[in-house]
């Protein structure tokens, strides 16, 4: 007779392995042991899936832990996707900053604001412009892992060009690539995100994508007050190569590591993938009622129709804010650099706190009340910051001052106060609200066209 060992272990199950519809509908056990909550019957699943009446209420039943094992790895995940708009806001608040450097214009001979500066800023929309549509291309046949794989190479050797540059021609180089590689990557990354996150969570993960912009930004401005005082050529140099060089050096290593796409491997008929994606992740190794709804859902998304048009009226916007900050400081009576980088680091922050806020709140207010209010608010601040720069009549002396210092002052505050409106709406729902009305093959070609407008405005 053979011995039975009363703490050996059941072998592991193949129930997540097998298709939906032969999953039984009992109690399964989590890793722990305990049992979880009953799964639902088939034709509820298919019933929620096919439309939104109930979805709230049954992921609020069905939940996903967000401290499980599997979630904790997909943070590590979502952190390697933030650093493309991290790079991104870095990118643009770095080149701004160091724009307003004494060693920057004087290594190249450039004149402050002249035409060869105005080339500078423009290689990187132009570049936006001629590759927006090799972005979708990427992320829809190599898959999103593999679109931000080379997304990120291509910024790298931009950045490599730009801390590098030893002539004017080194330099528009590096800008190009530059904005070829982070125009691609908002193809690849925020629709990776999107399409990992949890249904009830997706609001607010997605959202902090923009949030890891704004905090480039305020990284890039803090980086170049810091180096303001070296006397050489080194203080722009130095801001290129700390972080750019070694940031996008890591993602590129750690991209090849994530897990692909759910949503993407069932639209090319790797439905088994994308099950084993989502249990591992979701249901931390266990077919969870929210995995059986997840599936179900990706899999009848796949059959809706493309709307594109949102993602052309939210790029037109998104260029007012992505203004020179240090030159509008100066024209309203900020003479000093170092003033203008501080003025830029704190408006950054105060961003920063707004888009936080926001994002927290995107899940609760809904969307569309978001973006109508900070649109109110946008236009009234700026109208304010307008009109409150043309009654400053500044008239720059030799001390710096300016005729009107109220109305200067004014000027300041509503374009911090602007940039803090744009940034509670529109930063949070930016990598959102494009996603989620846009069906699953159509979502980076939309992105594609977001790229390609927000850059065309970016030009003017």
């Amino acid at each position: 007779m053979s011995s039975v060992t009363l703490n050996e272990k059941p072998p592991p199950s193949d129930e997540h392995k097998r298709p939906l519809q032969q999953i039984s509908h009992t109690s399964p056990l989590t890793p722990g042991g305990e049992k979880s909550t009953p799964s639902p019957p088939e034709s509820e699943i298919s019933t929620l899936a096919g439309s939104d009446d109930g979805f709230d209420s049954y992921y609020a039943k069905y939940h996903v832990d967000m401290f499980s094992k599997g979630m904790l790895k997909l943070y590590g995940a979502w952190a390697v996707a933030f650093m493309g708009p991290f790079m991104s806001g870095y990118g643009v608040s770095s080149m701004t900053a160091i724009n307003a450097l004494s060693q920057y214009q004087t290594y190249f001979n450039f004149d402050g604001l002249g035409v060869s500066t105005g080339l500078v800023f423009a290689m990187w929309p132009i570049a936006g412009c001629a590759t927006f549509w090799l972005g979708p291309i990427l992320a829809d046949h190599l898959g999103r892992r593999g679109g931000m794989f080379i997304s990120a190479m291509t910024a790298l050797l931009g950045m490599v060009l730009l801390a590098f540059a030893k002539h004017v021609s080194m330099l528009l180089a590096g800008r190009f690539f530059l904005g070829a590689g982070l125009g691609m990557m908002q193809t690849a990354a925020p629709p990776f995100i999107v399409e990992t996150a949890p249904p009830l969570n997706r609001g607010f993960i997605t959202g902090l994508s923009n949030g890891a912009w704004i905090l480039g930004g305020c990284l890039a401005t803090g980086i170049t007050i810091g180096t303001s005082r070296i006397a050489s050529q080194w203080a722009w140099r130095i801001p290129a190569i700390l972080s750019r060089l070694i940031l996008r050096s890591i993602m590129v290593t750690a991209v090849l590591f994530l897990p692909e796409s759910p949503r993407w491997l069932v639209l090319h008929g790797h439905e088994n993938r994308a099950r084993d994606m989502l249990v591992k992740y979701h249901g931390n190794g266990v077919m969870t009622p929210v995995v059986q709804l997840e599936l179900a859902q990706i899999v009848q998304a796949v059959k809706m129709a493309p709307v594109i048009l949102c993602t052309l009226i939210l790029s037109v916007k998104v260029y007012l804010a992505k203004t020179q900050l240090p030159a509008l400081y100066k024209e309203v009576g900020v003479t000093r650099v170092r003033h203008q980088l501080v003025m830029t680091l704190v408006a950054s922050l105060v961003s920063l706190s707004t888009a936080l806020l926001g994002t927290y709140q995107s899940d609760r207010l809904g969307r569309r009340p978001v973006l109508i209010l900070s649109t109110m608010v946008c236009a009234l601040t700026l109208s304010a910051a307008m009109l409150s720069s043309a009654l400053s009549h500044v008239n720059v002396n030799a001390s710096g001052s300016a005729s009107d210092s109220a109305a200067s002052k004014a000027a300041i505050a509503c374009l911090i106060l602007f940039g803090a409106a744009y940034a509670w709406g529109y930063q949070p729902l930016l990598p959102v609200y494009p996603s989620e009305v846009l069906s699953t093959e159509q979502r980076s070609a939309g992105m594609g066209c977001f790229v390609l407008c927000l850059n065309l405005c970016g030009g003017f």
